[in-house]
């Protein structure tokens, strides 16, 4: 299967501890033998091909397609910041499987220099990227072969805000230890519209909204969620 357990190294240029995926065993890598025709459904993130071991891992994936080409994968966020590495990134995923499905992660939205108004700007762009090469970013019914029934995937946008804390405040007793917006690169590299803030709940909120427009017209909108017509209609939902 896709390697679940990688091994953990220290980072360079100030960047924390990262996955080392080169040093994995092919074997724990990759399952033996040909795609047995049935679709199924792999998830990975945190993938990081900023780094170059990273991405000639995801290389890899080239030279054994044939074991994946029935098969859906999903990509849950955290790639890169860069367009162009992401864009290397899918498009050597969607070599591989059937279905590339992708939700950026707060590391895909930092802007790193001034191409982007603000992280919506970016988002609306990495959409339009996914467009292009053919990557699902919205609801979408893969059927299966079995009984008749499908796997409905459902990508959903999301921001970490301030409800997710429910810790009290640190007392006095704790003084010099450093706020989490000062450590966080999210704060730093992220910018929103007016009036949205990570300080609060509006940036959560906003991205939120996304998802309105993203599931607009899809299978969502006809009840596909509705009870009864769900468990008859899908074998599972991934969301």
């Amino acid at each position: 299967s896709i390697p679940t357990h990688p091994t953990w190294l220290r980072g360079g240029d100030g960047y924390p501890a990262m996955f080392d995926f080169d040093l994995l065993d092919e074997e724990d890598c990759l399952p033996a033998g040909q795609a047995s025709g049935q679709l199924r459904v792999w998830a990975i993130s945190d993938v990081h091909t900023d780094y170059k071991a990273n991405l000639e891992w995801v290389r890899r994936f080239k030279h054994h397609s044939s074991q994946y080409a029935n098969d859906c994968l999903i990509v849950a966020g955290d790639v890169t910041h860069r367009l162009d590495v992401l864009r290397e990134t899918l498009c050597l995923f969607k070599e591989a499987f059937r279905h590339v499905f992708y939700v950026p992660g707060n590391h895909d939205l930092w802007r790193h220099g001034s191409d982007y108004v603000d992280a919506i700007d970016k988002l609306q762009r990495i959409m339009v990227l996914c467009t292009e090469i053919g990557v699902l970013t919205r609801p979408t019914e893969l059927p299966l072969e079995l009984d008749g029934k499908a796997v409905l995937v459902v990508p959903m946008l999301s921001w970490h805000h301030q409800g997710f804390d429910t810790e009290p405040d640190l007392s006095s007793d704790w003084a010099g230890v450093i706020r989490a917006e000062e450590v966080i690169g999210d704060y730093a590299m992220c910018s929103w519209p007016k009036g949205i803030s990570q300080l609060d709940d509006s940036a959560a909120q906003r991205m939120d909204e996304e998802n309105e427009a993203l599931w607009a017209g899809s299978v969502l909108e006809h009840g596909a969620l509705e009870p009864g017509l769900r468990e008859s209609a899908y074998a599972a939902v991934v969301s």
